[in-house]
């Protein structure tokens, strides 16, 4: 155990605020549950609420693990989820964007999908 004059010394970390993004809701996961469900449910609400705007770009999957303070796995899973909802497409080479079309249940769909037939 080190001396108390030795622990004065070392200045010890501030706790990190997740996604310190302006205008943005922080991102404070819950202890229990799955970090990427949380995250997908984070960033859908952005979505729904208009702060992510169809056709907006999400940032690439290693910038949202930067800036959400989360694994790269993570941040893949957490866009894999978002596009299963609907809320985002993918487009390769290109990037992550805001789905373009709603409907009326509710979850958007991919650009390009066709509509369900019965």
């Amino acid at each position: 155990m080190p001396c108390e004059d030795c622990l004065r010394l070392v200045p010890l970390p501030q706790p990190l605020e997740r996604n310190k993004v302006a205008g943005e809701p922080a991102f404070r996961p819950e202890p229990t549950g799955y970090v990427y469900e949380q995250l997908a449910d984070h960033l859908a609400q952005l979505i729904e609420t208009g702060r992510l705007r169809p056709g907006t770009p999400l940032p690439a999957e290693r910038r949202l693990a930067q800036q959400y303070d989360v694994s790269l796995g993570t941040a893949r899973h957490a866009t894999q989820l978002l596009r299963a909802r609907g809320l985002v497409v993918t487009v390769p080479a290109k990037g992550t964007f805001v789905a373009d079309a709603v409907p009326e249940g509710g979850h958007r769909r991919d650009l390009g999908d066709q509509p369900e037939t019965p």
